[in-house]
């Protein structure tokens, strides 16, 4: 009896911890499987289950099996700005908010096209994100903006002789920026 017990504890164990083994499988894609450049600046999955994946050398759209390059075309306005991404949002009207080296470029899923955000002044953009009061917070040139989505304002925050290298929104909504000098 203390046998069949011990075997019986040792299988329901066994069973357990064979159940927690996740298996990952990973790929990696690179130029030569159609990326626009193996240096990868930023990623962000849209809620129709794209990624995107920003580089130095344009945007790039995954479906899971090809990837649709969005690259700078000095002769069309309506192309990004800039090849070189910085950063990517989607905001909740599931508009995505690209930031570039000269500037941010709205994207218009239907025609695959983009327009610039011009309540900014042009320049490096390396921070998009927004809030639940419909804020999008925005790092260009070192410069904090915030743009209200409701009225469509944007206010700058400039600190003394300061820069703004990174912001973070917490769970509870709080914005916390760091400096060249510090939080």
């Amino acid at each position: 009896m203390k046998k069949i017990y011990i075997l019986l504890v040792f299988t329901i164990v066994s069973v357990a911890c064979d159940a927690q083994n996740d298996s990952y499988y990973f790929k990696n894609y690179q130029v030569q499987n159609g990326l626009s450049s193996n240096t990868i600046t930023t990623i962000l999955q849209d809620r129709k289950g794209f990624m995107w994946i920003g580089t130095r050398n344009g945007l790039n759209r995954f479906d899971g099996s090809t990837f649709k390059i969005f690259h700078n075309v000095l002769s069309d306005a309506q192309s990004l700005g800039s090849n070189s991404i910085f950063s990517l949002f989607e905001d909740n009207k599931e508009q995505m908010w690209v930031g570039t080296y000269s500037g941010i470029y709205l994207y218009d899923p239907q025609q695959e096209r983009f327009s610039a955000f011009k309540l900014i002044p042009p320049g490096e953009v390396r921070f998009i994100a927004g809030n639940k009061e419909n804020n999008i917070w925005i790092i260009s040139n070192l410069t904090l903006y915030r743009y209200n989505q409701l009225n469509s304002k944007v206010t700058s925050f400039k600190l003394d002789n300061d820069q703004t290298i990174a912001l973070q929104i917490s769970k509870e909504g709080e914005i916390w920026t760091a400096t060249a000098y510090g939080i």
